[in-house]
């Protein structure tokens, strides 16, 4: 979907600035968004909440525009690099690539990883053994 310049202003604006939002429900909040819904049946700004609510990751929905600043879509893609390093290391230590006590080493720091640095060194760590 082709976004107009001011799509990207009316996501990006800083909701500090005391201007209302109308999300798809035709409430006004001064949140953060997580994105724009571009529906013709209800247009509006999306919160966290309402997104779960109308299911727009489940429906993998066309007309959802992502703020890519808010911090919802930076822990979904962090949470996805975490779950596919896991993947990968069970893979390993199944194929008897990595032994059990570099196995259970990783893991429980993959756990404890809160941040992308914390995967950086993990995955370069069970390349390297």
């Amino acid at each position: 979907m082709v976004m107009a310049a001011r799509d990207f202003y009316r996501i990006r604006s800083n909701p500090k600035n005391g201007r209302k939002r109308r999300t798809v429900t035709g409430g006004l909040v001064n949140k953060e968004m997580v994105g724009y819904c571009h529906l013709e049946g209800h247009p509006g700004y999306l919160t966290v909440k309402l997104m779960g609510k109308h299911e727009c990751l489940k429906k993998d929905c066309p007309f959802l525009e992502k703020n890519p600043d808010h911090d919802f879509w930076h822990c979904k893609e962090f949470s996805k690099r975490k779950r596919q390093l896991r993947k990968s290391l069970d893979s390993a230590f199944k194929n008897d690539v990595l032994s059990a006590s570099d196995y259970s080493r990783i893991c429980r720091q993959l756990c404890l990883a809160k941040k992308d640095s914390d995967l950086n060194v993990l995955e370069a760590m069970y390349k390297t053994t």
